[in-house]
This record gives C-alpha cells, sequence and structure tokens, in this order.
C-alpha cells in the first residue's frame, strides 16, 4: 500500500483533484497555505526562498493508483509561474486503520 504527498504552486491544484478523481481514490486530505522553504547556494552564503503551496495527503493506494497519478502530474511539473512548482513524495505504508 502506497501514499502520496503532493505539493503543489496554487495554480495548479485542480489538475491534482482532477489526477486524483481520475484514479477513484477513496479520499484525500488538503491543506491549503503551506509555506516551505528551501535552500539556495550563493557566493556568500545561504538564505531561504519562501514559497506557497497546497498539500495533499492520499493514503492507501495501489502501486498502480499511485504510478498513474505520478505520470499524470509529472507531464505539467515545469509548467509553473512559481518555482517549485511540484513536488511528490510517494511513501510504502506498512498498516492504515
Amino acid at each position: 500500500m502506497k501514499q502520496l504527498t503532493i505539493f503543489c504552486s496554487p495554480e495548479h491544484e485542480a489538475r491534482v483533484v482532477r489526477a486524483l478523481e481520475r484514479i477513484d481514490v477513496e479520499g484525500f486530505a488538503r491543506v491549503g497555505d503551506v509555506t516551505g522553504n528551501r535552500f539556495q547556494h550563493e557566493v556568500e552564503g545561504r538564505h531561504t526562498v519562501g514559497w506557497q503551496a497546497a498539500m495533499f495527503i492520499v493514503p492507501g493506494l495501489t502501486d498502480a493508483q499511485a504510478q498513474s497519478v505520478i505520470d499524470e502530474l509529472e507531464s505539467f511539473a515545469g509548467e509553473c509561474a512559481e518555482k517549485p512548482c511540484l513536488r511528490i513524495v510517494l511513501s510504502t505504508i506498512d498498516a492504515l486503520y
């Protein structure tokens, strides 16, 4: 059993929902207005760059369901005005209660 955790720029939330609806998921959680930071290296050190995202947590997927969503979402991963645009984390679930 798999779980997807998806972070996307606000402009792509509807596309993520459509991808999840296509695989007929039992359910998912959407957390809006998530703020993240990622480090960027510069000559004079590091600083963080904040970005806005929506986060989707999708537990209880089969391997095929998870791969279907990944394949669909990867097709627009580089099409964002604001980076990082899309991050997908695929995890294995040992138990779901």
